[in-house]
């Protein structure tokens, strides 16, 4: 109820009961295919065909990174890409990324946020706090949307990407990250840890900010950790 309305909610409860009576239904995730079958368990409904597939993790017009890096540049380019709405965390995330810019200010000269994504119908507070984060903070910048042309090259450029959403029906850009061959911050529940766990992400409690401060400080000065998930990526 703190992520969305009590009208999507409605919609959604419904929508879970129709797809009992449909002939087979094909999730995109295995977490989602637990939740819907529990769901029509509790409600006493007739289980149907029930298949997940997983969503193609490409990107279009780049072919797959393969190339393990030796080291790292100095400089730290992180990427955000996500619609600014209240599952996907920003404040929370920009808190802990402010809170250790500030414990560690050497950091500051070292390290630049970019964030991708449009702002959300209905949510104004969001892209406010952002927008007072990037007036404060010159090393944080947020582009809005962006070409595919500029997205891709945001992938190529960044050193690492954070996906710090609460609860996802898949993740994509936790594979458009991987397919770059880039590590990603990232949570280790739900669908989102099933893209995380076998490998390339650092995988961290993203309700915490104590926790994602850890994870984040440790991706920007653990050289070696850093380089060991971009090769499992």
């Amino acid at each position: 109820p703190d992520l969305c309305s009590s009208q999507v909610s409605a919609n959604h409860k419904q929508y879970m009961e129709e797809l009992a009576f449909c002939f087979s239904v094909i999730p995109i995730a295995k977490h989602n295919e637990r939740h819907l079958k529990n769901y029509w368990k509790k409600k006493k409904l007739p289980e149907t065909l029930v298949r997940t597939v997983s969503l193609a993790g490409e990107m279009d017009h780049v072919g797959r990174n393969q190339k393990k890096i030796p080291y790292l540049p100095k400089r730290r380019n992180i990427l955000f890409v996500s619609t600014l709405e209240p599952r996907k965390n920003h404040k929370h995330f920009l808190k802990a990324f402010c809170q250790l810019m500030e414990q560690q200010p050497q950091l500051m000269k070292q390290i630049s946020l970019t964030m991708v994504g449009n702002r959300y119908a209905g949510n104004d507070e969001i892209s406010k706090f952002v927008t007072a984060i990037c007036k404060k903070y010159s090393n944080i910048k947020w582009l809005g949307v962006v070409e595919d042309t500029v997205l891709r090259r945001l992938y190529q450029e960044c050193t690492f990407t954070v996906y710090p959403s609460q609860i996802e029906g898949y993740g994509m850009p936790i594979m458009e990250s991987l397919w770059f061959g880039k590590p990603c911050l990232c949570s280790g529940q739900g669908s989102i840890g099933e893209l995380g766990e076998p490998g390339g992400c650092c995988l961290t409690d993203v309700c915490d900010i104590e926790a994602m401060k850890h994870s984040l400080f440790r991706m920007l000065t653990d050289e070696a950790y850093l380089i060991h998930l971009q090769h499992e990526a």
